[in-house]
Parts: C-alpha cells; structure tokens; sequence
C-alpha cells in the first residue's frame, strides 16, 4: 500500500505539471535578426565612450557575423583592425564581410598583410582566387588556383576551381576540373548551360555527345544545339541538321543557314531565312538577307519584294534602297537584253 500511495504523488504531480497554465511554463525566447541588430547599435553607442574595449569590439563581430555582415558593419570592422591581433581567426571575419559586401582590393591587402606573418589558411584560397578574378587580377588568379589544386580537393572545390578557370580564362582548365563534377551536377541545369558549350569550344566533340546522354529532356532546349554542333565537327552532318530541323527555332535555322551557305546549297539556305520569318516577318535584318540571297539566285522579283516590303517598314533603310536600285537596274538591262534579242530574231 506504501508503494501505491507514492506511486499514486507521483502522477498527481506529473498531471499537475500538465495542466499547469502555458504562460506559467518556461519558455525559450526566439532570437530574431532585429535582436542582434539592436544589440550591435547598442555596443555603438559604448564603444564611441570606449572605442578601444577589445571585448566590446570582439562582441560587436559577433553580432554583425550573425546578421551576415550588413554593410553598415563597416566601422566595426575597421576599428577591429585597429585594435585587435591580426589571426587567421579573426582575418576569416573581415573577409567575410569584404567578400559579402564586394570590397575585393580590401580582402586582397587583408591577404597580403595575413601572409606576412602566417601560412596562407586554407580557407583563404577560394577567397583570394575569387577577389583577383573580380578585380581584373586573371594571371594571379589563375597562379593561385594552381597552388590551391596542389592537394586533394572536394567536388565543391573542382566546382570551384572549373568556374574561377572559366573566368580567368583557362577554358581548358575550367574544363578539367568541371569534369570531375559532371556526373554529381548531371542533374543541375545551370551547371549543364556552363559545361557543355565550354566542352564544345574546348573541341571536345565526343565529350559533349557522352555528357548529354546523360542528361534527361529538361535540359534539350540547352544540349540539343550542341549535339548538333558536335556531330557537324565530326562529320556527321545529315544526324546534325536533322536535330536543328526537329526543332526550328530561330537559333537552329540560323546554325543551318550558316552551314548551306558555306556548302553552296543556296535553295536550303533560303529556307531557312523563310522559316525565320514565320516567327518574325517584320525581321528587317532577315529581310534584307533573303533579298540579297534571292539576287544571287537570279530570283530578281523576289529580292525586289523583300527590299520593298524594308522600305514599307524603314522609308530610310540606305542598304534596302541601294539593293532595290541594283535589282531594278539589273531588271532594266535583262529586260533591254531581250528586246534585243527579239528584235534581232525579227529581222532574221
């Protein structure tokens, strides 16, 4: 009975913390951004009475690291630089702020004084790369990614060092390290709009066909011109314009009319503009091109047509206007021509 009777305290005091009512419960504050906001302009305020006080100064980072580093973290910042020991520790802060905030020169000088008296952190190098190749900086970029690739790397790191290549201008490099994160970002298709022209250029033909069988239909409007491209390159061309047709586009039917122009196929290459057109018969530019394509064919009404139906939309349109006169001079003479020759079949 003894053991029941505790037992019984036991769940009376349990339920009685149950039923307790919710605003006598202990609760756990939520800490927002406007917390830490209030709480950096307040270390302001004691810091102009002490603007020397390395706690205060130390307190205040902390703030403004868990806001992301607002711009206006700036004083905080320098003053910091002014009071506190330079370690890599605290170096990571400053260049997180100048990294978030754009201010590359800055994180760079951050660089070069950390490197006086430390071994360049590794967290460092994606920092420096980035800051040299958003400053113009490419051949020191391109130095710095080669000694950051100096040890084994992560995916994220070969992601890294594919995308600063790319714009220190080693598309070869870029493409290496690319790579080796294809078969991780097969499915993103931002990094796919990187890799596969990248490839192309590169005149990794073969690449490109691989690479793109491994993506899924999302990415066709971005892969299909390039698989195009590449069977073209190597000399598969009736596979590579049958694509550009399964799709016509503007992009696609301009592809073709460069490739029938260069193959003297003029009939194909005027289809082409014609297909354009369909889209945008108000396309002065392709107008103009069909006009003078048309000439060369000897189709003169044709061309005539087109320059006219320029002028309809631009009366000022000098190239139109000159390339009219040309076909109505060139009209004028076949036509005088055969006159001729009807006269001259008369009299015999």
């Amino acid at each position: 009975m003894k053991f029941s009777v505790q037992y019984l305290s036991l769940v009376c005091v349990f339920f009685a913390c149950e039923l307790r009512p919710a605003e006598d419960r202990i609760r756990i504050p939520q800490v927002t951004a406007s917390f830490y906001e209030n709480a950096a302009n307040r270390l302001a305020d004691e810091l102009e009475k002490d603007p020397q006080k390395v706690s205060l100064i130390e307190l205040q980072l902390s703030h403004y690291e868990k806001l992301g580093w607002p711009l206006e973290a700036a004083k905080c910042v320098d003053r910091a630089q002014e009071v506190l020991e330079l370690e890599p520790i605290v170096a990571k802060k400053f260049a997180d702020f100048y990294m978030t905030n754009g201010k590359f020169e800055a994180l760079l000088k951050l660089r070069d004084q950390l490197a006086e008296r430390y071994e360049t952190p590794d967290w460092m190098w994606q920092y420096q790369i980035s800051a040299a190749n958003k400053t113009g900086r490419f051949q020191e970029a391109i130095g710095w990614l080669r000694g950051f690739f100096t040890s084994d790397r992560s995916v994220q790191d070969h992601l890294f060092g594919g995308q600063e290549y790319l714009v220190a201008g080693d598309s070869l490099l870029a493409l290496y390290h690319l790579q080796k994160v294809k078969k991780d970002m097969q499915d993103n298709r931002e990094f796919i709009k990187v890799y596969v022209p990248l490839a192309y250029h590169n005149r990794a033909y073969n690449e490109v066909l691989n690479v793109i069988d491994d993506y899924d239909d999302r990415t066709v409007d971005v892969t299909l011109p390039y698989k195009a491209l590449s069977f073209y390159a190597l000399g598969q061309t009736n596979k590579a314009k049958k694509l550009l047709w399964s799709i016509p586009v503007i992009s696609n039917m301009e592809t073709l009319h460069g490739w029938y122009l260069n193959e003297r196929r003029l009939d194909s290459a005027a289809i082409c503009l014609e297909r354009m057109l369909v889209t945008n018969p108000q396309d002065v530019e392709v107008l103009l091109r069909k006009g003078k394509l048309d000439f060369r064919r000897g189709l003169l009404y044709r061309a005539a047509a087109s320059f006219n139906q320029i002028l309809e939309i631009d009366s000022v349109h000098t190239d139109a206007k000159e390339s009219l006169d040309l076909v109505n001079r060139k009209i004028a003479y076949l036509r005088r021509n055969r006159e001729v020759d009807q006269d001259t079949t008369s009299i015999n």
